[in-house]
């Protein structure tokens, strides 16, 4: 048996990550930065990019970008909070 068919049995092989997976994480992993708007920005763009995608899709990809919005101001209101001497 050749080394590549002995990875592809222990499913060791590199399999591609669907479009849909990569945008998602990269979406997260810019939330889990605190980069808000360019997660923002990102979403928007994949969403302009995909028009013929789903529409279930466009629209995820819509809340997505609401939900960064949303993000971006919870998460400045701890520090206007902080600012009036506000405790949350």
């Amino acid at each position: 048996m050749t080394t590549a068919a002995a990875a592809a049995l222990r499913g060791d092989e590199l399999r591609p990550v669907p479009r849909e997976r990569a945008i998602l994480e990269s979406f997260f992993t810019q939330l889990g930065m605190f980069s808000f708007d360019r997660a923002k920005d990102y979403v928007e763009k994949e969403k302009d990019s995909t028009r013929s995608a789903g529409a279930i899709w466009t629209a995820l990809l819509a809340a997505l970008g609401h939900l960064a919005a949303a993000e971006k101001a919870y998460y400045n209101m701890t520090f206007l909070g902080q600012k009036l001497g506000i405790e949350w």
